[in-house]
């Protein structure tokens, strides 16, 4: 089962609003104020009532910042809502379960915080919304991790996904990585990428693919030539894997 938790970070432009957990898991360590949700209220309203009980204090600008997904190798899986606020009535006061610090931004004690913290503190601080996953074993050691920066829907429709039929393909002088390629991208245009696959793949196999290629990409000079847009690849282990259509369309076809 997946367990919703909220976690509010109060703080301005110098300095962070942390709470010693004084009992009950994690006392002892350093953290933003926040919760279970409860049944028949909404994320929000469990961070602003979690807030108000924790330290006495009601957030005024509260927003939402990012998620993080926590699973422990005993498949317990956690999904915190991590909320943000400067500006909150009333002051902070210690409760029966927390009390409240201020510290430095380059003062944070990481050390007495969760390990994962230092991960996504960075994007908080910086203003991004993130998204971070985490696998645990207990409640101390990271097998593996990461964390994102999120985009917004409207951000996602800046990028211009094309299909493109490479027609000329060529290995760079003086680059063992590098290739040079022609490509098709329909009602005559055509569009010269240089892309870094020369290790994975020889010439004489793309001739003729079709591949998927950002085509709104400010153009860039590698070796001298122009690339005018990025092919899109999955990183493995073998090297990049060039991603394609599942079967051929026409050059030029829009990938929404």
């Amino acid at each position: 089962m997946k367990k919703i938790l909220t976690l509010c970070m109060v703080y301005d432009d110098s300095r962070i609003l942390l709470g010693m957990k004084k009992r009950g898991f994690g006392a002892g360590k350093f953290n933003g104020f926040g919760g279970k949700v409860q049944e028949g209220e909404t994320i929000e309203e469990a961070a602003q009532r979690e807030l108000k009980e924790e330290i006495g204090i009601v957030a005024e600008d509260m927003r939402k910042r990012g998620i993080l997904h926590f699973r422990g190798e005993d498949a317990e899986f956690l999904e915190m809502h991590v909320f943000s606020a400067s500006k909150f009535e009333g002051e902070p006061k210690e409760s029966e379960e927390m009390a409240s610090e201020w510290f430095l931004r380059d003062s944070i004690p990481f050390e007495k915080m969760w390990p994962d913290d230092k991960f996504w503190f960075p994007f908080l601080l910086a203003e991004k919304n993130f998204q971070g996953h985490f696998l645990f074993r207990r409640h101390d050691e990271i097998l593996s991790h990461r964390v994102v920066e999120t985009v917004t829907f409207d951000d996602f429709k800046k990028l211009d996904l094309r299909v493109a039929k490479i027609i000329l393909a060529e290995r760079v002088r003086g680059s063992e990585k590098l290739l040079r390629l022609e490509l098709d991208l329909g009602n005559g245009e055509i569009r010269q990428i240089v892309a870094g696959i020369g290790k994975a793949h020889t010439p004489e196999e793309l001739m003729g693919r079709e591949i998927v290629i950002v085509a709104n990409l400010e153009p860039r000079i590698l070796m001298g030539l122009e690339s005018q847009g990025m092919l899109m690849a999955a990183d493995s282990v073998e090297g990049p894997v060039i991603l394609v259509p599942a079967h051929e369309v026409l050059p030029g076809t829009q990938i929404r």
